[in-house]
C-alpha cells in the first residue's frame, strides 16, 4: 500500500459530507457500476464507506511492505584503498580514458587541417601536441576542481594575482594547453554525425559505461528517491529545456535515481528530445531495483494509479507525496498529470 505524504501548509482536511440517505444511495450505485474499478490492497482490509467522488476508502489498514533483500554497498575491492585513482579506475577505466584520448586527437587532426595556413597567433593551434593517457588524466582532474573551486571565468584559475590564485592549475599544465585540449575534445567519430539519429551520439559511448559502472560499482540502501535534475546550459542544443520554475531556467534535463542517505546517483537518463510515457521512463531507471522491497519516494509528478500499481508489483514500497485537498485525489485515479508544471508537456501519461 501506498503512503501518501500531506505537503500542505494546512493540517485541515475537507472530507466531502454526505447525510444517510444519500450516502446509502451513492454507495449502492457505486457498488454496482464501480465495483470493478475499487483497489483492494489487502484481503483482510474491508474496503467499506468508499466516498463516491474519489473511490478512496475512508479506513486505513495496516500495510503490507515487502521486506528488503538488497545487497547495499560497495561492490568491489581495491587494492590500496589510499590510493584516489584506484577508485577512478572503476568508474572511469583505462580503457575508456585511452578512448577519449584517441578520438581527442583524431578530432584535432581534422580541425587543423580545415584551418586556413598560416594559422594566426590567438589560434594556439600550431602548438598542438598529440595528449596522452597521462596528461588526459591530469586535464580530467582539474576539470574536477572547477568543480570545487569557483571562479567566474576560467582563466582565473592560472591567475598569479594572490587573491586568485590556486597554484595547483599552473603546476599541473599551462592555460593554452588545458584551453587547446578542452577545444579538442570528442568522444566519438565525427563521422556518425550524419547517420545516427540519437541526439546524444557524441557522448553515448562514454555515458554507457559510466552509467553503467555507477550502478554496479555501488548498491544503494533501501531508501531511493526519483526526481529530475537540471545541468545548466545556455548554448545552442536543441533538447535544451526552459522552466522558469527553476533557479536554473535553462538546463539540460536528467532524470535520476539516487540513494536517500548520500545523494549517490544511481541511475540516470538524459533528456534528448524524445521520450516514451511516463511508466516506461520510470521502469527503466528501477529495473535493476525490482523486487528487492526498496522504498522508492518521488513527488507528485510522477503519481497515478497506474504508475503505482506497477510498483507494487515489482515489490517498490511506494512514498509520494500529494496536496492535501481530498477533492482533487480522484485525478490520482484518472491518472491526470500536475497542472502548471512546465515538464508536464514532455512526457505521455
Amino acid at each position: 500500500m501506498n503512503e501518501i505524504v500531506n505537503d500542505s501548509d494546512s493540517d485541515t482536511v475537507n472530507i466531502p459530507r454526505f447525510s444517510s440517505s444519500e450516502e446509502s444511495e451513492s454507495e449502492s450505485a457505486n457498488e454496482r457500476d464501480n465495483e470493478s474499478n475499487i483497489l483492494i490492497l489487502d484481503p483482510s482490509c474491508r474496503q467499506i464507506d468508499v466516498t463516491p467522488t474519489t473511490g478512496f476508502s475512508k479506513n486505513d489498514c495496516q500495510p503490507r511492505i515487502p521486506p528488503f533483500i538488497g545487497n547495499p554497498g560497495v561492490q568491489f575491492a581495491v587494492q590500496n584503498e589510499a590510493v584516489v585513482m584506484s577508485y577512478f579506475d572503476q568508474y572511469i577505466p583505462p580503457e575508456l580514458t585511452e578512448l577519449v584520448v584517441d578520438q581527442t586527437n583524431l578530432n584535432a587532426q581534422q580541425q587543423i587541417a580545415k584551418m586556413p595556413h598560416p594559422v594566426t597567433k590567438q589560434a594556439h593551434s600550431e602548438e598542438w601536441k598529440p595528449v596522452t593517457v597521462i596528461k588526459m588524466k591530469k586535464f580530467l582532474g582539474l576539470i574536477f576542481v572547477t568543480g570545487i573551486v569557483r571562479k567566474p571565468r576560467l582563466e582565473l584559475y592560472w591567475s598569479t594575482r594572490g587573491i586568485f590564485q590556486t597554484p595547483v592549475f599552473p603546476q599541473t599544465m599551462s592555460r593554452n594547453r588545458f584551453q587547446l585540449i578542452e577545444r579538442h575534445l570528442h568522444f566519438n567519430v565525427n563521422n556518425a554525425a550524419g547517420t545516427n539519429e540519437d541526439h546524444l551520439y557524441k557522448i553515448c559511448t562514454i555515458l554507457d559505461i559510466v552509467v553503467n559502472n555507477f550502478r554496479t560499482n555501488y548498491i544503494s540502501d533501501k531508501e531511493i528517491s526519483l526526481d529530475e535534475g537540471m545541468l545548466g546550459w545556455r548554448g545552442h542544443l536543441r533538447f535544451h529545456v526552459y522552466n522558469p520554475g527553476k533557479i536554473t531556467k535553462y538546463s539540460i534535463l536528467v532524470w535520476m535515481v539516487c540513494e536517500s542517505s548520500t545523494g549517490y546517483i544511481c541511475n540516470l537518463q538524459i533528456y534528448d528530445g524524445k521520450c516514451g510515457p511516463l511508466t516506461e521512463m520510470v521502469g527503466f531507471l528501477l529495473e535493476s531495483y525490482e523486487g528487492k522491497g526498496y522504498h522508492l519516494y518521488q513527488d507528485n509528478y510522477y503519481n497515478s494509479v497506474h504508475q503505482t500499481n506497477e510498483l507494487l508489483h515489482h515489490r517498490h514500497h511506494h512514498v509520494m507525496s500529494r496536496k492535501a485537498r481530498v477533492e482533487h485525489l480522484h485525478l490520482l485515479q484518472q491518472n491526470v498529470p500536475p497542472k502548471n508544471d512546465p515538464l508536464a508537456g514532455l512526457m505521455e501519461n
